[in-house]
């Protein structure tokens, strides 16, 4: 018996090294995540932003919301799609996989950018089917970046 007054033993000892072994392997899983985390909440952001943009269309052209909260709308969407953006670039893949889901992720992103900035265009002088249109392409980009979002999640 040590001062505590608990007796060790090899056998203690030894049942406990699987426990410890277990818990090792599972914070060695949680921590090599690698970047599919970052990427998995670049691409849900960018989906909420999308998502976003074409409630604001949408609201806009029925008539329940200004065209001014819509151009406002827009302009914050952009502005959190580039920071997404710039997330998911900023990370380092460690391996081939890596690098093709970040390649993957940052053309989804590329494309979503891209039809907020046609969607904003429109709020400037676009026709209805052409405001129609981009909320319908919004909600696809939103629709493919929820994908890849949940796909990411570790």
């Amino acid at each position: 018996m040590d001062r505590t007054g608990i007796r060790r033993t090899r056998t203690g000892r030894a049942a406990a090294r699987p426990v410890l072994a277990a818990a090792m392997l599972l914070l060695i899983a949680a921590c090599s995540s690698g970047i599919s985390g970052p990427l998995g909440k670049s691409a849900d952001e960018a989906s909420s932003a999308a998502s976003s943009l074409a409630l604001a269309l949408r609201l806009e052209t029925s008539g329940r919301a200004t065209a001014a909260v819509a151009e406002t709308t827009a302009e914050n969407m952009l502005d959190e799609t580039v920071k997404a953006y710039q997330s998911a670039a900023s990370q380092e893949p460690s391996d081939g996989t890596e690098l093709a889901r970040q390649q993957e992720v940052l053309q989804a992103l590329d494309r979503t950018l891209h039809s907020l900035q046609a969607a904003r265009l429109t709020l400037a002088g676009g026709s209805a089917a052409e405001r129609e249109a981009a909320v319908l392409d919004l909600e696809h980009q939103a629709a493919e970046l929820s994908r890849l979002g949940k796909e990411l999640k570790p």
